[in-house]
């Protein structure tokens, strides 16, 4: 009897264990929705000078557990991918908070920033660059 109820609560803990691991999972790795989103991004003319910086901010999710990706339209491939080796970015790394991805020395184009980890995959944020 003794023998049974313990591997009962043992496959009870199990199981309350995987449904709290699920749930984690699901929290952290969803995408960040567009209206917890902020983007500060320099004038045109730091642009033109390659000291343009994007600053991408979050209210609520954190920001550290994702694979982060710069993508600039005009040339139609990544800038940065933080899964690559530093000689094959064309710009500097990041710098990251938990809430907060800024690339700074950036020269002119069209970026978007993607994230991907968890249940999100690969989601695009377009950033907009306004003239001076």
């Amino acid at each position: 009897m003794m023998r049974m109820i313990t591997s009962m609560n043992k496959w009870g803990m199990s199981l309350v264990g995987l449904l709290w691991f699920g749930m984690i999972q699901t929290a952290v790795g969803q995408c960040p929705p567009s209206e917890e989103v902020t983007v500060q991004v320099s004038g045109e003319q730091a642009f033109a000078q390659n000291q343009g910086e994007i600053k991408f901010s979050c209210k609520v999710t954190a920001l550290t557990s994702f694979r982060v990706r710069l993508y600039d339209t005009d040339k139609n491939q990544y800038v940065y991918d933080d899964n690559n080796p530093e000689f094959l970015n064309q710009i500097s790394a990041p710098t990251k908070s938990n809430r907060e991805i800024m690339f700074a020395g950036l020269p002119r184009g069209k970026y978007e920033l993607e994230l991907h980890g968890g249940e999100c995959q690969y989601q695009r944020y377009q950033i907009a660059i306004t003239r001076e």
